[in-house]
């Protein structure tokens, strides 16, 4: 059997964490261990989970590691993955929820590909209720990963011998950061539309924070010269929808209009056009 290595890091927040951990060990796939990253809590969320996962821990299916100091998830994620003994490597957030044959559907596309990535189509509020689902319809693969399609962290199962981990400087947009840089390195990547994984919505969050379109930017302006001339227009559209979304309307509309230039139909993807007339209208009035 393939052993797999769940890494989960956490900060002050134990509300979701038993449902996350639970998630995994009723895995249909037995093989697992779950590596758990206290990123220096200041509550008692570390005892909390020695507590209640003390027979696991016992076993060696549930080992603890606590930072001195809290070092943000990229660098917690990497310290997991550092720890771990499993040939795979899985991301799962300490909010988030797995199906129970989510890593048993994904292990064998291991054969041909070096990273696999479920897309999350089910969120839910904070008594597992289903609040929405998506229904997006995805293109290529490499042109949804340049649009900012591809990314959630809790979708991402990686050969431990090709991960080289998620880089702090993009913290908010790390997922996506690293999409992109696995695909300019030639790394095999596939897309699966398997509805296996559970996003849980709530007002913690960080989607919202102002930092999730700066690391956008810092993205775009990072790999913008890196990338095929294809890519740019994908590149540049998603940076000017993230600014729109936070209000920078000069900036988001300078962007797309760069977009265009090199892409005029761009615009004319249902999915674009939605964001353009949520986010500019809600931002515009």
């Amino acid at each position: 059997m393939r052993n797999v290595s769940v890494i989960i890091p956490f900060y002050n927040n134990k509300e979701f964490l038993i449902d996350t951990i639970n998630s995994v060990l009723s895995q249909t796939y037995r093989d697992v261990e779950i590596v758990l990253i206290d990123d220096a809590s200041k509550d008692d969320v570390y005892e909390f989970v020695r507590i209640n996962f003390r027979k696991e821990i016992e076993k060696g299916k549930v080992i603890v590691f606590r930072n001195k100091n809290n070092l943000e998830r990229c660098i917690s994620r990497n310290i997991g993955a550092y720890y771990s003994k499993g040939e795979y490597l899985f991301f799962l957030d300490h909010d988030d929820m797995y199906e129970k044959d989510y890593i048993e559907s994904v292990l064998p596309y291991f054969n041909d590909y070096d990273i696999v990535y479920s897309i999350p189509r089910r969120f839910v509020d904070s008594e597992n209720r289903i609040i929405r689902y998506s229904r997006k319809k995805f293109g290529k693969m490499d042109e949804e990963i340049f649009s900012g399609n591809i990314g959630y962290t809790i979708g991402i199962g990686v050969k431990k011998s090709v991960f080289s981990g998620f880089k702090n400087e993009f913290l908010m947009r790390e997922d996506w950061e690293f999409f992109i840089r696995n695909f300019l390195e030639g790394k095999k990547i596939k897309i699966l539309d398997n509805d296996k994984i559970i996003i849980r919505e709530h007002k913690n969050r960080t989607s919202n924070n102002i930092k999730l379109y700066l690391s956008t930017l810092n993205i775009m302006k990072t790999y913008y010269d890196k990338i095929d001339d294809h890519y740019k227009p994908f590149i540049l559209f998603h940076t000017g929808e993230i600014a729109l979304r936070f209000g920078r309307k000069k900036e988001g509309l300078m962007y797309i209009k760069d977009a265009l230039k090199i892409k005029n139909g761009i615009i004319f993807e249902r999915r674009r056009l939605t964001n353009l007339i949520k986010w500019g209208i809600m931002n515009f009035r």
